[in-house]
């Protein structure tokens, strides 16, 4: 499927994987925060309404190892949507992984392109580290 998007990931390798534990409690402990319905006026366009939804969940361990949070966002500008994102933050022994694909395809159905998303992001947690 041809759709428009763009992958951003960073990665850590820590100490341990103890290490890496306490880190993702901590991501865990601040989840809650990640939870957002609402909209706000354009800061350099006060004529642009934007709105977001971000709906945050377990990413249950993968066939890699991988485990982690999940976190889909759905972006309106002016009721006309803007973007569809899917994020995760993952462990694996001593690594934590955030990976992020943004797709802007205006026509498909968001849970279409949240499918596609996370099959991208899949396909990047196939490749050994």
């Amino acid at each position: 499927m041809p759709y428009k998007g763009h992958l951003t990931q960073q990665g850590w390798v820590l100490p341990s994987e103890a290490a890496a534990s306490a880190l993702m409690k901590q991501v865990t402990r601040r989840l809650p925060q990640c939870r957002y319905n609402g909209s706000a006026s354009d800061p350099v366009d006060p004529t642009r309404r934007i709105s977001g939804i971000s709906n945050p969940k377990t990413y249950e361990p993968d066939a890699f190892g991988w485990h982690g949070h999940q976190i889909e966002q759905l972006m309106n500008v002016n009721g006309e949507r803007a973007s569809v994102s899917t994020v995760l933050i993952l462990q694996r022994g001593p690594v934590v992984l955030a990976l992020d694909y943004v797709n802007y395809t205006e026509k498909a159905p968001a849970q279409t392109l949240r499918t596609y998303n996370l099959s991208v992001l899949r396909r990047v947690l196939a490749h050994p580290a």
